[in-house]
């Protein structure tokens, strides 16, 4: 899907003109784009993002769950509409654990660590996955999401 791929590390703020759009678009938990409750910081940088993505590619956003009222989960509907302005479709998918298999060397315990962790509410990771249809493709159809629940565990 992504041939020959070239890894850059880039240092962003919503004004950075890139030069080039790109297949692929990992952002991984930065600040201050996920770790703010400001809606408008976070338009500006899905803006950002999405005017560089080629037509098919995607963005990915990943970030700790941890203390979700101060990050761009705060209000995912906002998220979505910024998305879908794009013609973009905004999914929200939770990962597994990835830090307790750091800590605890055995399968089992890992798992078991992982169940009680997700049952508590702890520390979950969320995958935010931005997708923007091929260019001969129409925009989205559905809706972008009006609210989202977020639980403060």
């Amino acid at each position: 899907m992504f041939p020959g791929p070239i890894f850059e590390h880039i240092a962003l703020t919503p004004e950075t003109a890139l030069g080039r759009r790109f297949e692929l678009v990992l952002a991984q938990e930065f600040y201050p784009f996920t770790r703010t409750a400001d809606t408008a910081l976070h338009g500006a940088y899905l803006d950002l993002l999405l005017r560089h993505l080629e037509p098919g590619g995607i963005c990915l956003i990943v970030l700790s769950e941890r203390d979700r009222h101060k990050t761009i989960l705060s209000d995912l509907g906002a998220a979505s509409r910024r998305c879908h302005a794009h013609g973009c479709t905004l999914a929200r998918r939770r990962l597994p654990f990835d830090r307790v298999f750091h800590h605890l060397p055995w399968l089992w315990p890992s798992l078991a660590a992982s169940v009680v962790l997700g049952l508590r509410g702890y520390d979950r990771t969320t995958a935010l996955i931005v997708e923007k249809p091929p260019s001969s493709a129409t925009p989205p159809a559905r809706e972008p999401l009006a609210h989202v629940e977020v639980s403060q565990d």
